[in-house]
């Protein structure tokens, strides 16, 4: 089993340069999902997803540290130092062994046991979730469309979205308890005075 390995890092130029080639890395991803995974990245299919987060599944296998439980009789587990007679080793393949039915139904067979391997299995689910997100959220950042701005858009369009602004800011902040976010009459009023200023 391997872990996830350290970087050795030469300064902060070099670790500059590290970052960037990772960073490339990725995109070659996405170039790879584009031309060969159909529908990706809206309408892959249920199938292909299924490969690919198998395949996530596969690196938190390699990179997480199993542990060991021995079986001291129906559903009674005690902590155990490695392998051996009787032990349960709990790691990702094994969590995900189960089918969601499965799992749902040993709930209710295997508490005990239910409760061992949870934590683990939801690592493993948030993980293949996060690295499915990662790949979607690089190929909105690769292929995302130039913003297009409106030819006629002045300094006046600015200041309105600016008055808009702190007014919904007002009233989000006094939502969470902001003792400092002005009451909304008043950021009305400060965004009323900021455009009659303006229009001096």
């Amino acid at each position: 089993m391997s872990s996830i390995n350290t970087l050795n890092v030469k300064g902060l130029a070099d670790f500059g340069y590290q970052q960037a080639q990772y960073d490339d890395a990725g995109s070659a991803f996405v170039v790879w999902a584009r031309a060969n995974v159909p529908g990706f990245p809206d309408a892959v299919s249920d199938e292909d997803k299924r490969l690919i987060l198998q395949g996530y599944q596969h690196r938190k296998q390699d990179i997480t540290t199993p542990l060991y439980y021995l079986r001291e009789g129906k559903d009674m587990y005690s902590p155990a130092n490695g392998p051996g007679k009787d032990v349960v080793r709990v790691d990702p393949d094994y969590v995900m062994s189960w089918s969601q039915q499965q799992f749902g139904t040993l709930k209710g067979t295997q508490p005990n046991l239910y409760a061992i391997v949870t934590p683990v299995r939801n690592s493993v689910t948030k993980y293949m979730s996060n690295k499915w997100k990662a790949l979607l959220r690089m190929d909105r950042a690769m292929n995302a469309e130039p913003r297009k701005r409106d030819g006629n858009s002045s300094y006046s369009a600015y200041l309105d979205d600016v008055c808009e602004q702190l007014q919904a800011r007002a009233k989000t902040a006094l939502a969470r308890g902001d003792e400092t976010a002005p009451g909304v009459e008043r950021a009305k009023g400060m965004a009323a005075a900021l455009k009659k200023a303006y229009a001096k």
